[in-house]
């Protein structure tokens, strides 16, 4: 999936799958979506996470043992192929 993709189907997509927002796994076309998430971390457990955020004209990669910060409220994507974890930040709900 090419960021073009990822970014006109998803942020509008209503059939996300609800997981527990403290950890999960993705796969191929699966994907979660986190809103008011600012200032948490999304941790790479295993394999490899695309995270897309809104207003933000690029996406992330990240590999297992990585981390990064979500930097905004506005809806953030994570897709790829592995398993993550989410450390909360100051407020943070799953998109409906």
């Amino acid at each position: 999936m090419n960021e073009y993709a990822i970014k006109s189907t998803t942020f509008d997509h209503s059939g996300a799958r609800q997981r527990t927002p403290n950890f999960g796994t993705v796969q191929g076309d699966d994907f979660i979506r986190l809103t008011d998430a600012q200032g948490s971390s999304i941790r790479c457990n295993a394999g490899y996470l695309w995270v897309t955020f809104e207003d933000d004209v690029m996406d992330h990669v990240i590999y297992a043992d990585q981390a990064m910060t979500i930097p905004n409220d506005g809806t953030t994507i994570i897709g790829g192929k592995g398993t993550y974890s989410l450390e909360k930040g100051p407020r943070m709900s799953m998109a409906s």
